[in-house]
């Protein structure tokens, strides 16, 4: 699938919220509940669809016998990380 580039203003509400437009999130097949990680990159902030079945299938692929409270706590750590 081709996305062809998107740009719109958005505004910031008062909990600090912002909604992504319906171009957006039909571009990116995002439905309610689906989840984005958020990154703040050189002082722009990007948000992207996220899977967290595929991360953990990721970290999965690492072990030979699959071992997923292991690759779970993986991704715990990961996350604690990304929030400092």
């Amino acid at each position: 699938m081709t996305i062809k580039k998107v740009e719109l203003i958005t505004k910031i509400g008062s909990k600090g919220q912002i909604v992504l437009k319906k171009e957006i999130r039909k571009a990116l097949g995002l439905k309610p509940g689906s989840m984005v990680k958020e990154k703040l990159f050189k002082g722009k902030i990007i948000v992207e669809p996220f899977d967290p079945i595929e991360r953990i299938m990721k970290i999965a692929s690492k072990y030979p016998k699959f071992d997923f409270k292991k690759a779970w706590r993986e991704v715990q750590e990961e996350r604690r990380r990304n929030e400092r």
